[in-house]
């Protein structure tokens, strides 16, 4: 049985993804993707790895979650698991085991992403060593920033996606107004928060009722790809509508988050619903509600915005991050 020298993982609310490397020099390989709902805590899922490639413990394992990292005891965000860092080594039987929020590890990967890995939305044009942003709507909706410390990058991970989502036209108030008025179906938000409208299925799920209702039209029990499906293939107006205002709200969020970590790196949207938009996301208002920024305009419209179309980013991220670990701490 094999043992090899790293497996890597990226485990979010729908998706748990994993790779191997047999030596510290070897590339990623044998990458496998679960459904995370197949699983308890992370524990099952790395040992069901593990015996489908037949391998013995790694030396390391390095994961991405889909929560704050604050100590032993970890709750993810948007699946229901809680568990111990320490019983999952314990599990595993392995010695070396290091978990970084998985926004951390997308950010890690953003200076060693390729030029056919990113599509360019807009104008602006990268300050050398400035600071990246991120922000990226999948089953939550996730934000960092990355910083240039000398010979390496520090990323500094948050909790952004809960912040409240200011409304940049009277359609949006109308939308957060609907979202906070008691319905038959569900309770009313308390306040409406950017996951609350960029999420996957909830937050496409709210955007589509309070569309619906704004614009008298019955309601589609349409899913996040069923709406893409929709509006890209079928060309079905309401579904267009809805996108197109998902790519605007979007926008406003994306510039806040610029504004706010000064990202003159450029700003970069990653997550698993923006790369299905393709040209749709590109020529949307997504670039003019960015730059929408009043007196600070001139700011955001020097920063570019960056599409993330590499297929796993989040995966060399945690590779990059398990090697700054091991250089810190002068492991071999």
């Amino acid at each position: 049985m094999l043992k090899p020298w790293a497996i890597y993982a990226d485990i979010g609310g729908t998706n748990s993804r994993f790779a191997l490397q047999m030596d510290k020099t070897a590339p990623l390989e044998h990458i496998k993707i679960y459904a995370s709902s197949d699983f308890n805590e992370p524990s099952d899922a790395i040992l069901r790895y593990l015996h489908e490639q037949d391998l013995a413990a790694p030396e390391h394992i390095a994961i991405a979650i889909a929560c704050p990292i604050t100590g032993d005891a970890l709750k993810m965000t948007n699946i229901h698991w809680n568990f111990s860092i320490a019983a999952t080594k314990a599990k595993v039987k392995v010695d070396s085991l290091y978990f970084l929020n998985d926004f951390e590890a997308l950010v890690l990967s953003l200076p060693d992403l390729k030029e056919n890995e990113i599509i360019q939305v807009g104008t602006g044009v990268a300050a050398k060593h400035g600071v990246m942003g991120l922000i990226g709507p999948g089953t939550g909706v996730g934000v960092a920033s990355i910083v240039h410390a000398g010979e390496s990058y520090q990323a500094l991970p948050c909790e952004g996606g809960h912040g409240l989502y200011p409304p940049q036209d009277f359609e949006e108030l109308e939308i957060i107004k609907f979202l906070m008025r008691p319905k038959a179906d569900h309770a009313a938000c308390t306040v409406v928060s950017i996951e609350d409208l960029l999420s996957g299925s909830r937050g496409i799920g709210n955007l589509i009722k309070a569309m619906a209702s704004i614009h008298a039209v019955s309601v589609p029990n349409w899913s996040p790809k069923e709406l893409v499906a929709h509006a890209l293939i079928q060309k079905q107006p309401f579904a267009i509508s809805v996108l197109a205002r998902y790519c605007a709200i979007l926008g406003n969020a994306a510039g806040n988050v610029a504004l706010t970590v000064g990202a003159t790196g450029g700003m970069y949207i990653g997550g698993g619903i923006v790369p299905r938009l393709g040209q749709f996301f590109v020529d949307s208002a997504f670039r003019a509600c960015f730059e929408n920024k009043d007196i600070a305009t001139y700011y955001v419209k020097a920063i570019p915005t960056f599409m993330i179309c590499a297929q796993y980013p989040a995966l060399l991220g945690a590779q990059s991050a398990l090697k700054n670990i091991l250089k810190i701490n002068n492991i071999n």
